[in-house]
């Protein structure tokens, strides 16, 4: 959880290049004014001059965008870790081995933030905090995925909740 918290600040604090953008546009926007007077340039290179400013600013415009999606992913993973830790901790179970075993179960291809997530959802529909019976549950449903088009997240979603709702047909539609 340190990582994600030191890569999220790290950018947040990172937008020095940003502002070096946009102040390079905004000065190319000033002086294209004065160029086009002082040097007597051609209606082209006043379109040229200023095709090429409002390429810097919509660039810097793409990045700062970029940098506050990352950012706001970066909060809600670190915000899911905490609480999923938390969660399992209420349980008595340690969500550092939930997440092993459900990564394991999946050989790797389910990602930490996912793991945590079908884990809460798992302890909180009451199923287990057990590390070993939530990673069974989650090669359960990596099959029910296979063999029904769905990616496993949402089998195992759907079988958490149709165990934990005890509703036979949520169940009966992944075949069980």
């Amino acid at each position: 959880m340190a990582k994600i918290a030191d890569l999220y600040a790290d950018i947040r604090g990172d937008t020095s290049n940003l502002k070096k953008a946009l102040d390079s546009a905004k000065g190319d926007l000033k002086s294209f004014g004065g160029e086009a007077q002082s040097t007597g340039a051609t209606s082209m290179d006043a379109l040229v001059s200023i095709a090429s400013a409002a390429a810097q600013v919509t660039a810097a415009i793409v990045v700062a965008k970029k940098v506050f999606e990352f950012s706001a992913e970066g909060a809600q993973i670190a915000s899911l870790g905490q609480a999923s830790y938390k969660l399992a901790d209420s349980y008595g179970a340690s969500m550092k081995d939930i997440v092993r075993s459900v990564k394991d179960s999946s050989f790797n291809t389910i990602t930490e933030y996912e793991a945590m997530k079908s884990a809460n959802l798992a302890m909180t529909m009451g199923i287990s905090a057990n590390a070993d019976e939530i990673g069974t549950l989650l090669q359960v449903a990596m099959m029910r995925a296979r063999a029904f088009g769905l990616t496993t997240e949402e089998a195992f979603n759907r079988i958490t909740v149709g165990i934990g709702r005890r509703s036979t047909k949520v169940l009966d539609d992944l075949g069980f």
